[in-house]
């Protein structure tokens, strides 16, 4: 998913408009595209996501504890 940018809504019971909180964002599902509105606050910023740009698999790092006892 991928944020396009904020837009304004209308608060239902206040009649306030909202310009700072309400995001458009779209994503792609067997390849249909997507588009909605999210409040910030229901979103999980991600560092790293591999999206529509990355063109390579990276090899996935491994730890090995090993127990001594």
């Amino acid at each position: 998913m991928q944020v396009l940018k904020y837009v304004q809504k209308k608060d239902s019971i206040l009649g306030l408009v909202d310009c700072d909180s309400y995001l458009e964002c779209v994503w792609y599902k067997n390849g249909e595209r997507k588009l909605k509105v999210y409040h910030q606050n229901k979103l999980i910023k991600t560092i790293e996501t591999g999206g529509l740009f990355k063109s390579f698999l990276t090899t996935p790092k491994l730890n090995l504890i090993q127990n001594l006892k």
